[in-house]
């Protein structure tokens, strides 16, 4: 659920700035699965739960794994457009919370399956997400993740560039600057 809270924050911050553009950059609809808990009744006093999810169709695509922020290698450019706006997704997230972003990002085509949310290790005491929330990930996120086209068409600030780590940059703006036209990105 927090998954699917995290990136509905990338939509309404992209849906705030092209309410100013003449022109838009394409926005990929990447929504996660939805999924419910099964509990079985108690057997022989064992009672078991399942996670039930909506199928994906089509191949299995790991985008981003949850140790790092770079970018799997994709079989097709639309494979590689998702990851890239998937990575474009987590600076956002990065930038905008400070503390939390989306990781371990995979599914199909069209939706997303059990991600993971990395967390700045600073906020808790003990793992919180389980197992998968790996700090070195959240550490070491500003100077793996690489700007794609997504990035530098929004101009986002650089995580290189932000300020210190010991500033908050949570009353910067996200974008900075005019947005320019698609075609002057490269």
């Amino acid at each position: 659920m927090l998954a699917i809270c995290e990136i509905s924050e990338v939509y309404r911050a992209l849906t705030e700035i092209h309410s100013t553009l003449k022109s838009r950059c394409i926005v990929l609809a990447v929504p996660c699965v939805h999924a419910a808990l099964a509990n079985s009744n108690e057997v022989d006093g064992v009672k078991k739960s399942y996670l039930i999810e909506e199928v994906i169709d089509g191949k299995f695509i790991k985008y981003i794994n949850n140790d790092s922020p770079e970018l799997l290698p994709m079989e097709n450019l639309d494979q590689e457009r998702r990851a890239k706006f998937l990575a474009f997704a987590q600076h956002v997230q990065y930038f905008k919370t400070e503390s939390v972003f989306i990781s371990d990002l995979q599914g199909g085509d069209t939706l997303l399956t059990d991600p993971q949310i990395t967390t700045d290790p600073s906020i808790t005491k003990g793992q919180i997400f389980a197992s998968g929330n790996l700090p070195s990930a959240f550490t070491n996120f500003k100077r793996l993740h690489t700007c794609n086209y997504f990035c530098k068409w929004y101009k986002l600030h650089s995580l290189s560039l932000s300020s210190s780590d010991s500033e908050s940059h949570s009353n910067q703006p996200l974008f900075v600057g005019s947005v320019d036209s698609p075609d002057k990105i490269a």
